[in-house]
């Protein structure tokens, strides 16, 4: 099998796991993950905060976002066109509006251009390496080819997103 057939199967049997868990599950789960994003040393050090919109059971990261902006910490959250993703601004959550795949986007004002900060990245799935599976587009993958400054993942932080993962992966079973 090849490596892409493989993500496929293995992107499809972790989507089927994430749909079946109903909102409770993803609320307290979300509550944990952004706890630990808030209280990392990465968080407390940037100025740049780079989110998401979550959709289809994923990690709601809408407390990350509420907090950082309450810090005044700049938040970013990404807007597609075509085949490219850029990153912009936001002043409040009101900033966002229905984009691409029913997604909610920011307007297009102030796009990143700082290079540094942590970004908090959506995904099917990640391994103990936290590595990602996307929904396959490349989106994410392309954004970060060119941008080596920005920590992505919290990856300094492994063991707090492995314990949450961990704690998830057990509730799943």
């Amino acid at each position: 099998m090849e490596i892409k057939e493989k993500k496929n199967t293995i992107r499809k049997q972790l989507k089927s796991k994430r749909s079946s868990m109903d909102l409770a599950e993803v609320n307290e789960l979300s509550h944990i993950i952004c706890n630990n994003i808030i209280n990392s040393q990465e968080y407390a050090e940037a100025t740049n905060i780079l989110c998401y919109m979550a959709i289809k059971n994923e990690v709601i990261v809408n407390e990350v976002i509420e907090k950082a902006l309450f810090d005044g910490k700049k938040v970013y959250l990404p807007k597609v066109s075509g085949k490219d993703m850029t990153f912009y601004e936001i002043h409040s959550l009101s900033d966002c509006m229905i984009g691409a795949y029913n997604i909610l986007e920011p307007r297009p004002v102030n796009p990143f251009a700082d290079e540094s900060g942590v970004v908090v990245v959506p995904g099917v799935g990640f391994n103990k390496k936290l590595q990602r599976i996307g929904y396959g587009a490349g989106y994410y993958d392309r954004y970060f080819a060119n941008r080596k400054n920005l920590i992505k993942n919290l990856q300094l932080k492994k063991e707090n997103v492995i314990i949450t993962l961990r704690k998830r992966s057990s509730k799943l079973k």
